[in-house]
């Protein structure tokens, strides 16, 4: 009826392959062939939790570091640090100030004068 286009034909050529190409790769699935790596490390898991073993997850034991730090603790101490700094810097501030302020008095009479 409709003349095939060279496209259409073009289209048809690749499914054509890939179906042959499924095909030719399709075997029948056997389960016995595969191996549950995370079912079986999963059970060992549960054996070793059950009786109380130490456990030990990608080669390093889960014993806590005793150099751990607890977060809030060095949080206050930045702020108190944080506090001490800044009381230290306004009060060079204020001392410069006023020196400055002296400065400015003293030139003012001079100009005055």
């Amino acid at each position: 009826m409709f003349p095939t286009s060279p496209v259409r034909s073009c289209w048809q050529k690749r499914i054509d392959t890939a179906k042959l190409l499924i095909d030719q790769l399709t075997t029948e699935f056997k389960p016995e062939k595969y191996k549950d790596n995370y079912r079986t490390s999963l059970l060992e898991l549960i054996e070793a939790k059950k009786n109380n073993e130490e456990i030990e997850i990608g080669g390093v034991s889960k014993v806590k570091p005793d150099n751990v730090v607890n977060l809030m603790d060095a949080l206050q101490e930045s702020l108190n640090r944080a506090k001490k700094d800044q009381s230290k810097t306004k009060k060079k501030t204020t001392t410069k100030k006023k020196a400055t302020t002296a400065k400015t008095v003293s030139k003012k009479k001079k100009a005055t004068s």
